[in-house]
């Protein structure tokens, strides 16, 4: 039986009402044109939060387009450098690959006593050559000297060498320095590996930062030698020859050893000092990113590892204060035929000039 109360359709919220014969007054009022269906006070609400919600997306897509600019110039300024004299780490990775292309450089080889120190030698005059008119001046000397010392690393041992090689670069204002920084590195290798982060790497970062202080267009405070030694591996015998022997020495009031325990990666201050505090507080000013652990030390100073670096040399022999950076990444590659060039990012390049050479 047909029922004569009128039933009335419920329509989904939010959908479009057409009037119909079976819609009173006051239905129309309650549905409006653009489809909203409910409180009338409530659509200027609504309006207002979409505006809302649009600025806020809008101003996060700009902020983000500007943080990926400012990521990619940064990343720029970083990598390729300027050639007015800033830093150039693609520059310092091609010294890197053309040392390490001749193969392992133990001392006394042909690949170190030839091949790497005419390559330095070669470097080293272009970049003489290049800033003679500036107002710093370049002054290189190859030192070969010949002694004898004894240490007390594994249990003690006299240690004697024979003309072994260095290659002193002594950079300076043109009205000479009285004091002098020392940078060091070695360039010869264990035997059975290419040494591209022990220690060619820092070779390569040297002869980019003397590059670099060279060209500047006004002079450098303070002298600083460039000491390329070539006989680390043979227990410490070439710094000791330069720190004993080289005229230069008596001047140098303190000095930085860039050395590593690993491959690649990023390099820490694993030993400073003796006392001098200031070294340390000048590192943390100079350094982007200043990264060091007093555990390196505490390990090298116990005798655990039977292993060392030329910082012990100049702390000993010279009694200058200094700071020992290292590459610390993949430690199990160090001293092994995978120490290769491509193993080392051009990132870390650029870092240990950064966080290193800075001290400069």
């Amino acid at each position: 039986m047909e029922s004569d109360t009128t039933v009335r359709r419920l329509k989904p919220y939010g959908t479009r009402s057409f009037a119909t014969p079976d819609d009173d007054d006051s239905s129309r009022h309650r549905c409006g044109d653009n489809g909203y269906s409910g409180d009338p006070k409530r659509k200027p609400e609504v309006s207002l939060y979409l505006l809302r919600e649009g600025v806020a997306t809008s101003l996060v897509c700009v902020f983000v387009f500007a943080l990926w600019g400012l990521v990619h110039l940064s990343l720029r300024q970083l990598v390729i450098g300027k050639p007015s004299g800033d830093f150039n780490a693609v520059r310092a990775r091609v010294h890197l690959e053309q040392i390490t292309s001749v193969g392992p450089r133990p001392v006394g080889s042909h690949e170190n006593e030839v091949l790497t120190v005419g390559y330095l030698l070669e470097q080293i005059e272009k970049i003489r050559v290049e800033t003679a008119a500036g107002p710093n001046q370049l002054t290189t000397d190859v030192q070969r000297p010949t002694g004898t010392f004894s240490i007390d690393f594994l249990g003690g041992f006299t240690s004697f060498y024979d003309r072994v090689t260095n290659i002193a670069v002594r950079l300076e204002p043109k009205g000479g320095a009285k004091h002098l920084m020392l940078a060091n590195c070695h360039f010869d290798t264990v035997a059975n590996s290419p040494g591209a982060s022990d220690d060619a790497v820092s070779c390569a970062v040297m002869l980019e930062v003397l590059h670099s202080l060279a060209n500047q267009s006004t002079p450098i405070h303070h002298g600083v030698v460039f000491l390329f030694n070539g006989a680390e591996e043979n227990i410490l015998q070439a710094s000791h020859g330069f720190i004993t022997q080289h005229p230069w020495a008596k001047q140098v009031r303190a000095f930085i050893n860039l050395e590593a325990a690993g491959v690649g990666g990023k390099e820490v201050v694993f030993q400073t000092g003796p006392e001098n505090p200031w070294l340390v507080e000048a590192y943390v000013q100079a350094a982007k990113h200043p990264f060091a652990s007093v555990v390196g030390q505490e390990v090298f100073q116990s005798g655990i590892i039977p292993s060392d670096t030329d910082f012990r040399i100049y702390r000993d022999f010279g009694n200058i204060p200094g700071i020992d950076l290292a590459f610390i990444e993949n430690g199990f590659i160090y001293h092994t035929k995978y120490d290769t060039a491509d193993r080392i990012l051009t990132d870390s390049i650029q870092r240990a000039v950064s966080d290193g050479s800075a001290l400069c």
